[in-house]
């Protein structure tokens, strides 16, 4: 190991910091991020290196409120705010999960997940408050469909719809949000 491995400068952009910082948009990059988007990331994790003013491996939750102010002080949108707080919480996941193993071996450090329920700003895009329909409602609308299936042109795609969409409805699942990687991908078509 070498001496610039761990000590030496604040700078994320050398190093091990660095290279924890390659490897998570090398990550993204098999996973088919965008490289406008991985230039992205990698710019907000170097930005924030900096601002915290600590080794990567050593931050905490106190540095992350202090880098949301410092956004939200310099006049960012709420969606800036909530996709930089977003990008720092994938790279600390992703830490976590890959080479937590090897920042203690190298550093002595145990990695956290510094943005925590505490300190995660709040989605910045939708601020409607979601009503789920009364039971009533949902029942009606099965309901109408169940009746309207005889009479589809395509009766075999019809009812298959149905059927998925009724054991949903029964079982409980949800349709999820679409992680913040698939936004991306679609903004970009």
């Amino acid at each position: 190991m070498a001496d610039g491995d761990v000590g030496g400068g604040r700078s994320a952009g050398a190093g091990f910091e660095g290279s924890l910082v390659d490897r998570f948009v090398l990550a993204g990059s098999a996973a088919g991020i965008s490289d406008r988007s991985l230039a992205e990331d990698r710019s907000v994790l170097l930005a924030f290196a900096e601002v915290v003013g600590c080794r990567l491996w050593a931050v905490q939750a106190a540095d992350v409120d202090r880098y949301l102010v410092d956004l939200r002080e310099r006049g960012c949108a709420r969606s800036t705010v909530y996709d930089r707080a977003n990008t720092v919480s994938r790279f600390y996941a992703f830490l976590l999960e890959r080479y937590q193993q090897e920042v203690y071996v190298r550093t002595g450090c145990v990695v956290v997940q510094p943005v925590d329920e505490f300190n995660r700003p709040r989605h910045g895009y939708d601020h409607t408050v979601r009503i789920p329909p009364a039971a009533a409602e949902v029942a009606a609308l099965f309901d109408a469909w169940r009746r309207a299936l005889p009479a589809e042109r395509k009766y075999l795609p019809a009812a298959r719809n149905y059927m998925a969409a009724s054991l949903w409805r029964r079982v409980g699942l949800r349709r999820p949000r679409r992680p913040r990687v698939l936004r991306r991908c679609w903004a970009e078509r």
